[in-house]
């Protein structure tokens, strides 16, 4: 499984699908950069800049595991 990579927003968590609506920033996809073992980074590259959108700390965006 690769570090960082584009996911289909179609698999993330509905309240970040529901925060990108009002952001006006639902696409197909997201990119996320993981930073440690839960840490990641989420937002969208544009050719070589990489816009945050958030930090997730938890891993809560795109969750693996249950609560």
């Amino acid at each position: 499984h690769r570090m960082h990579h584009p996911m289909p927003t179609e698999v993330i968590c509905d309240e970040t699908q529901e925060r990108l609506i009002d952001l006006d920033r639902y696409g197909d996809e997201i990119y996320r950069f993981r930073l440690g073992n839960k840490r990641r980074l989420w937002g969208f590259r544009i050719v070589n800049e990489f816009q945050i959108l958030w930090y997730d700390p938890e891993h809560r965006v795109y969750p693996v595991e249950p609560d």
